[in-house]
């Protein structure tokens, strides 16, 4: 029953969001938080990380999105049973080092142990699913205006990816290739695909900028960090 309502959850959460920020005078930007969520669930697909597909929606005139639903009983990360054994545990465990990497590229700040959840699949083993991106891209912090930042600290939360760093550089360079395979237009296009009621055009033009360079900066950034990785 909770995986039936999560798509519901989403949107309201936006609309509860939207005014409580309201009711103090704040501007809750929730254009910019909803177009997150649609191109990253975009990119996640297009590098194969399960992801649930949005669907831009308006609830009581206040727009956002709809997420759909995650197949099965969707628990957060911080209940995961297998910390100590995730590698055996986990359906393709060594996905998640491409977490790791795309959520460096999207500039995600905020993956923590709530922010990602598993369902248990029927061979015993479990799925993890990529939820909540609305601190990524263009997000209430501002954060796209600074392609250059690369705090990893900020974007690598959870412990049990702090703790793929030990694996060296080389353990994340094919994630690192196939995000800079993704051509310069494919991210265009993904990018402009967002309705202008969610993005303006230079709104648009900002994340299509952070994408794009950091794209290319993910190898060098990576590389630098794994020689010394400090949390």
């Amino acid at each position: 029953q909770r995986a039936f309502f999560l798509p519901l959850i989403a949107l309201f959460i936006r609309f509860i969001e939207h005014k409580v920020l309201q009711s103090v005078g704040i501007s809750p930007d929730v254009g910019p938080i909803a177009a997150n969520e649609f191109i990253a669930s975009k990119l996640a697909e297009r590098l194969g990380l399960p992801i649930n597909k949005t669907l831009f929606k308006e609830f009581e005139g206040v727009k956002g999105v709809l997420i759909n639903n995650t197949p099965g009983e969707a628990n957060i990360w911080r209940q995961y049973p297998f910390k100590s054994d995730v590698e055996r545990t986990l359906h393709n465990a060594e996905r998640l080092s491409r977490v790791v990497v795309f959520d460096v590229f999207i500039l995600n700040t905020d993956r923590s142990p709530d922010n990602f959840v598993y369902t248990r699949l029927n061979k015993g083993k479990y799925e993890f699913y990529l939820i909540d991106h609305a601190h990524s891209l263009h997000g209430p912090s501002q954060q796209a205006l600074d392609y250059n930042a690369f705090n990893f600290s900020s974007m690598v939360q959870i412990e049990e990816f702090k703790k793929i760093f030990e694996k060296g550089f080389d353990h994340f360079r094919p994630h690192i290739e196939d995000i800079q395979n993704i051509e310069d237009p494919e991210i265009v296009d993904i990018v402009n695909s967002v309705p202008s009621d969610y993005l303006t055009d230079a709104q648009k033009n900002t994340v299509k900028d952070l994408l794009i360079n950091r794209k290319g900066m993910l190898y060098n950034k990576f590389e630098t960090f794994c020689s010394s990785p400090t949390w």
